[in-house]
C-alpha cells in the first residue's frame, strides 16, 4: 500500500470529527493511534491537535513528543471519558476492558499484554506500578490493569473497595472479596 493509499485510508476510516470535546478527544486519539499503527511519518500525521505543552502541531513533533503527547491525550481521555477509552483500547472486541481468560493464555497472549502496556505506559511509569492481572474464576473473565503491591492488608482492602475492585490478592494467602463490580 503507498503512502498516499494509507492517507487515503486514514481519511475515510479515521475521520477527524470536529463536535464536543469528547468527540474531538476521541476522533483524536483514534485517528493518532491508527496513524502509529500504520507508520505513517510524523510529518504527514494530522496537525490537527496542538499541544498546550510546547505548543506544536502534533505533525511537527519529534518522535518522543509526540509519544508524550499522544500518551497524555490517550491518559485524559481514558479520565474524562473511559466508556469511550475502553471502546478504542479494550483487548476484546466487545470493548468491554474484559478478557476471556483464554485470550491470556492463546496466541495472542504477548500482543495483548504488550498492548495493553503500551497504552498505559503512562500509569504505569509511576512508582510502584506493574502491569498485573486477576482472573475471576466464576466467570473465567481476566481482568488486566495496572498494579499495585501494599503491604498492608487494611490499607489494600480500602483501596481495592476504593477503585470498585471485585478482590485483592493477598500474596500471603489468597483472594480477599472487596465487593466493588470491576467496572
Amino acid at each position: 500500500m503507498t503512502l498516499k493509499d494509507q492517507l487515503e485510508k486514514l481519511a475515510k476510516e479515521y475521520p477527524l470529527v470536529l463536535h464536543t470535546d469528547a468527540g474531538r478527544l476521541f476522533s483524536t486519539v483514534r485517528r493518532m493511534k491508527a496513524e502509529r499503527k500504520m507508520g505513517i511519518p510524523i510529518f504527514l500525521r494530522t496537525g490537527f491537535a496542538i499541544s498546550t505543552k510546547n505548543g506544536k502541531a502534533a505533525n511537527a513533533m519529534t518522535k518522543d513528543e509526540w509519544e508524550e503527547f499522544y500518551n497524555a491525550l490517550s491518559e485524559r481521555l481514558r479520565g474524562d471519558y473511559p466508556e469511550l477509552y475502553e471502546s478504542l483500547f479494550s483487548p476484546n472486541k466487545a470493548g468491554k476492558g474484559i478478557l476471556d481468560a483464554a485470550e491470556l493464555t492463546g496466541p495472542r497472549a504477548v500482543e495483548i499484554a504488550n498492548e495493553y502496556a503500551r497504552n498505559h505506559s503512562s500509569a504505569l511509569s509511576q512508582p510502584g506500578a506493574t502491569l498485573g492481572g486477576w482472573t475471576n474464576k466464576a466467570e473465567s473473565k481476566t481482568y488486566l490493569d495496572v498494579s499495585q503491591n501494599i503491604n498492608d492488608r487494611e490499607a489494600a482492602v480500602n483501596a481495592g473497595k476504593a477503585r470498585n475492585q471485585i478482590a485483592i490478592w493477598d500474596v500471603k494467602s489468597a483472594e480477599i472479596p472487596t465487593g466493588g463490580s470491576g467496572k
